[in-house]
């Protein structure tokens, strides 16, 4: 079996070496500190995640935190994180993030993005990170909808919004890759679909 491994030092006042190990089948963290015990997410309850860089300063930028969170399905949430400090090991930290990501993308939130294209080609209604898709548009937030003609996004560093042509100062919702889950989810399903009608044309 393919899979990727990864160790995961949090910083200076914890430099243990911490076990991730993520495939097809789960995503494995040693992230108990004193047993040296694995937290194990089966792929059946992986539900959402996210992920971003919060940022230390003080008149300056002196620090950086890595944050990834992987929620379950009854709602239980497994934690990696690692920080660099005066920009100490930055270049190979910034890497091991992107890894991650880009593993935890590979064996299990893609396979979660092409479920939800099935439901979109069978017209079955379907939440993604508090946006609900239907068969003839989508209802973002206080339950606001907007009809798919009229949808349009914008894709940032930290965020992605999703707005309305045709009213975007009273009808938008930004969405943040670091506070709400499953916004790369959502992006991916949202921007390939609008790409399929020719309603935007980008390279997602």
């Amino acid at each position: 079996m393919q899979e990727f491994k990864s160790t995961v030092r949090r910083g200076l006042s914890d430099r243990r070496e911490r076990q991730l190990i993520i495939n097809n089948e789960l995503i494995k963290f040693e992230d108990n500190r004193i047993n040296k015990t694995f937290t194990t997410l089966p792929k059946e309850e992986i539900a959402e995640y996210r992920y971003g860089i919060h940022w230390y300063r003080y008149r300056f930028v002196f620090g950086r935190k890595y944050n990834i969170e992987i929620k379950t399905t009854d709602g239980k949430i497994l934690k990696i994180y690692f920080k660099s400090y005066l920009r100490y090991r930055l270049k190979d930290l910034h890497q091991q993030y992107c890894n991650i990501l880009n593993a935890l993308w590979d064996y299990h939130f893609e396979d979660m993005t092409e479920f939800y294209f099935s439901l979109l080609k069978q017209n079955i209604d379907f939440n993604v990170a508090g946006v609900r898709f239907s068969e003839k548009g989508l209802h973002i937030k206080n339950n606001t909808f907007i009809e798919w003609e009229d949808i349009r996004t914008g894709s940032y560093q930290t965020y992605f919004i999703v707005y309305s042509q045709k009213n975007p100062a009273k009808t938008n919702r930004a969405y943040y890759y670091l506070e709400d889950w499953n916004v790369s989810v959502l992006y991916s399903v949202l921007r390939t679909t609008l790409k399929i009608k020719g309603i935007e044309t980008y390279s997602i």
